[in-house]
């Protein structure tokens, strides 16, 4: 070895000792991964627990609200289109398979309610019962039973009754036949309620004024 070579080999190994190391960065989808981890870490999302509490305050007493009503409020307040509104939302969530006994069971319940209502009101007519608009000479006016919910509760039966079944039995035209049927009651009954405030005079009409006419709550 010369004395060039003795010289420098230890200088060229202290060069090399002090230079920094250089390493492979990581790939791109570890780094994604690392600045990921590192901001959730650093700002993690902050909750308002008294929000919160005030929120689901807020939802017990709506949720009461809905669920128990004043008194004298029960179908006043819109419950029949809330009910329509679940009804729809369901429908449209259960698969096809399942909303077609849905609707089948709708349907026959509907049909049961008509009947029972149908049968209610022509007991409390008794002997007052006629097929004709027209009441009998010796008729009273009856407004307790099926007819305090509603003033012709037998024609309002008849509807639900025929419109359940149509439904029940998915048949179209029986289902048009059943609404050709509500439109034929509807106007009977409103040419029967003329002779009935001839007979009656503002006894009917204060009536009218308190109770539905065909189906309760509804019409």
């Amino acid at each position: 070895m010369s004395a060039l070579t003795a010289v420098c080999l230890p200088c060229a190994i202290g060069q090399a000792a002090r230079r920094p190391v250089l390493t492979s960065s990581p790939p791109p989808r570890q780094r994604f991964v690392r600045i990921a981890n590192i901001t959730c870490k650093a700002s993690p999302p902050a909750v308002d627990k008294e929000e919160a509490q005030i929120d689901a305050e807020w939802a017990k007493e709506v949720l009461e609200e809905v669920v128990n009503p004043p008194p004298g409020e029960l179908g006043q307040r819109g419950e029949l289109w809330l009910a329509a509104q679940l009804l729809a939302l369901v429908a449209v969530v259960i698969p096809p398979n399942g909303l077609r006994a849905f609707v089948d069971a709708g349907g026959w319940l509907t049909f049961a309610a008509g009947l029972a209502l149908v049968v209610a009101g022509q007991q409390r007519l008794g002997k007052n019962l006629t097929p004709l608009p027209k009441p009998r000479d010796d008729s009273a006016l009856v407004t307790t039973g099926a007819y305090a919910y509603c003033r012709h509760p037998m024609y309002g039966g008849l509807i639900l009754a025929s419109l359940g079944l149509s439904v029940a039995l998915g048949d179209e035209l029986r289902l048009a036949i059943a609404l050709l049927l509500a439109v034929i009651l509807d106007r009977k009954a409103a040419y029967e309620e003329e002779l009935l405030k001839a007979r009656y005079g503002k006894e009917y009409e204060a009536y009218q004024e308190t109770t539905k006419k065909l189906i309760p709550k509804i019409y």
